[in-house]
This record gives structure tokens, sequence and C-alpha cells, in this order.
């Protein structure tokens, strides 16, 4: 179980996966903070969208 987590975290330590993914958390947490669902999805889009592309590779 810990191989598994370890192998998973080694594929998010690409630098543009983190941007994308702490751009995403923002629009994430400042959608859920104002109450908005359009900032909410977005974030929610962009974080899928950093970790479709981990498999890009």
């Amino acid at each position: 179980m810990v191989r598994l987590l370890g192998r998973i975290g080694l594929l998010h330590l690409n630098p543009m996966n983190l941007i994308i993914r702490s751009i995403g958390s923002v629009f994430l947490f400042y959608g859920i903070w104002e109450r908005s669902i359009e900032h909410s999805l977005i974030g929610l889009s962009v974080i899928l969208l950093g970790q479709l592309s981990v498999g890009q590779k």
C-alpha cells in the first residue's frame, strides 16, 4: 500500500502538473468560499485536467 502511494506521489512531481493543480485549487476554494458553483466547477475541471495530464508522457 505504501509503495503504491509512493508511486502515485512520484507521478505528481511534475512541475507543470503542480502549477495546474494549484491554480485549480485556488478556483475551487474561492468557489466554495463565495458559494459560486461556476468557480467551483472551473476549479474541479482544472484539477482534473492536471490529473489527466499525468499519464500523457
